[in-house]
């Protein structure tokens, strides 16, 4: 069992904008299949920009409200993981030993709404774009990073899928151009890597 610590890095102050509604309907149906083909209670998936945009789905309203208004995004370590990390992949228990307090508070939060045994996944694409995803279960679901491995496949052609949805929705808003958009896509036809798993 792996430990990650990361640096507090110097505040971050970002700007939300939003993806299309299409898009987050594109995104729910998404998230209702991995529901029923791996028991994933919750999914959320976010863009930052270099210029410190940031776009996000959440499939659990409640839990995005929370975490915004009450700015737990700001000491939230699974974001540290994301803008940090080199490891693409990180069961969330790997964290427990090394979080201070405020972080420790964003994960209590978290399993307060029921939200446990995640898996964050991380990949930088060109232009300096993080791509963040996050799939959990319930709380007492301790199984679950393994039924993530498991399925590693279906998780992998969904985050594709859920990729090209994200990066259209940032075109059809003109925040990505359609040159960039088209090279993104086309560079990003590769395998994510999901072979290891930071535990």
């Amino acid at each position: 069992m792996s430990n990650i610590i990361f640096n507090t890095p110097k505040q971050i102050k970002l700007t939300d904008i939003f993806f299309t509604n299409i898009a987050v309907k594109n995104f729910q149906e998404i998230y209702n299949e991995l529901s029923r083909v791996i028991d994933c209670s919750y999914f959320s998936y976010a863009i930052e920009t270099v210029d410190n945009k940031r776009v996000h789905y959440y499939s659990r309203e409640d839990w995005q409200e929370a975490f915004i208004k009450d700015r737990l995004i700001l000491d939230c370590p699974l974001l540290k993981f994301a803008r940090q990390s080199k490891v693409t992949m990180l069961s969330w228990s790997s964290l427990s030993s090394s979080l201070s307090k405020k972080e420790r508070r964003v994960m209590s939060a978290r399993e307060s709404f029921d939200i446990g045994n995640g898996v964050g996944i991380r990949q930088t694409l060109p232009g300096g774009l993080i791509e963040m995803s996050t799939l959990a279960s319930y709380r007492d679901n301790y199984e679950f990073p393994q039924k993530f491995m498991k399925n590693k496949d279906i998780i992998k052609e969904n985050i594709r899928h859920i990729r090209t949805i994200a990066l259209s929705s940032l075109a059809i808003q003109g925040l990505l151009s359609y040159d960039a958009f088209s090279l993104l896509i086309n560079l990003l036809n590769t395998s994510m890597p999901t072979s290891h798993i930071l535990q």
